[in-house]
């Protein structure tokens, strides 16, 4: 389609919750339909990036994934949930006719967290924290540089070996309909834009740069502008994106244990790099969500640490009774072991107090009825 067409077509175009974000953010910049030279502001720009913050889940988007979550289940791969704790940008830098850039997957618009990421972020962890088995070696260049680490080598690869794990793209976990997409509004305010851009078009060396000997000269001897605390700042609007999304790691039969060791290492740079840009900023952290094996094992943990201060209170409480009283209440205590639902690893050490306190201070109590019932218990525990 010639120039001028589309150009038409596209000014024919208006805002609708249900546009693929993607393309609303590539291609339908309300400032480029009316032409760059007539909107030189920055207000065309902020609206469209708020505008994408309504954008609808699509539909047939839910749908996918359903499907994809079900089919690297049943193949074997690996999955785990990532919930993002703040925001997260991915591909910031990337082509844009916005000037920044997010990762949008091209058919349905979502954002998601591309598989390369997220090996590279785990390579650079293991490297920067796990030792010399997971060293890399690509990253000491071409010189005399050490020979990549043997676990890097296995999960990362390396220049002659492509590696046992697939990290595959984490897909933004929708499950049910309804609900806009977790883009936000942001905004990047530089102060200096005059100084960078100088700096950044300037070809002269970094140590030829000083300032001129003539007092209050506002230049460089190159001619650019120093940066100034009275320099106008420009704010710079882009989108950010949140959520839970879906890890998938692979790794051939029989080796499954490199994607479980992939995916501890991926859990902990998540929470202490991060992924994508901005991390010095706190973009990109996350955390993996607990699987319910993982729940019910809490739980029991739970449980039993609950259960071991019960008992610990309960003999305390045995033991504290002064012995001129063990006779009138050590009862009470044995009426609360024989109600109790704790299990008989617990019940043997209540039963065992009771029994203590009675062999110590009340001889009669050998003579009672339930004495003889907690020595029975005790001894076919």
């Amino acid at each position: 389609m010639p120039t001028n067409s589309r150009r038409k077509t596209l000014q024919n175009i208006t805002f609708s919750a249900d546009v693929n974000a993607g393309l609303w953010l590539d291609k339908y910049f309300e400032a480029d339909r009316k032409g760059r030279s007539e909107n030189n502001d920055e207000e065309p720009k902020q609206k469209h990036f708020h505008q994408t913050t309504l954008i609808n889940v699509p539909a047939d988007y839910i749908y996918f994934f359903r499907e994809w979550k079900k089919r690297i289940g049943e193949i074997g791969i690996q999955s785990r949930e990532i919930t993002i704790d703040g925001r997260l940008i991915v591909g910031l830098g990337g082509a844009s006719v916005l000037e920044n850039s997010i990762s949008i997957h091209r058919t349905y618009g979502v954002p998601y967290i591309p598989g390369s990421a997220l090996k590279g972020l785990a390579a650079h962890f293991a490297h920067k924290y796990l030792g010399d088995g997971w060293q890399d070696g690509a990253k000491y260049g071409n010189g005399s540089n050490p020979k990549t680490g043997t676990f890097h080598k296995l999960i990362f690869g390396s220049r002659d070996f492509a590696g046992f794990v697939v990290f595959y793209d984490a897909l933004l976990c929708v499950e049910h309909k309804g609900g806009k997409l977790p883009f936000h509004r942001e905004i990047m305010t530089v102060h200096h834009s005059d100084y960078y851009r100088d700096r950044n078009q300037k070809t002269i060396k970094d140590e030829e740069r000083q300032i001129m000997t003539v007092h209050h000269s506002d230049y460089y001897r190159d001619g650019s502008k120093p940066p100034a605390d009275w320099d106008s700042p420009v704010p710079i609007p882009f989108v950010s994106a949140s959520g839970k999304y879906l890890l998938a790691v692979g790794a051939p039969e029989g080796l499954e244990h490199l994607a479980d060791k992939a995916i501890e290492i991926l859990a902990e740079a998540l929470k202490t790099e991060g992924v994508g840009a901005k991390t010095s900023s706190g973009y990109g952290r996350g955390h993996l969500e607990e699987t319910a094996k993982e729940r019910v094992e809490k739980e029991k943990l739970k449980a039993a640490e609950r259960e071991k201060a019960d008992v610990e209170e309960f003999v305390y409480y045995v033991n504290a009774l002064r012995s001129n009283d063990v006779a009138s209440q050590i009862n009470n205590f044995y009426q609360e072991w024989k109600k109790s639902t704790l299990s008989n690893e617990s019940r043997k050490l209540m039963a065992e107090a009771i029994i203590n306190r009675i062999d110590k201070d009340w001889k009669g109590g050998k003579q009672k009825g339930w004495y003889q019932e907690l020595k029975n218990f005790i001894a076919s525990q």
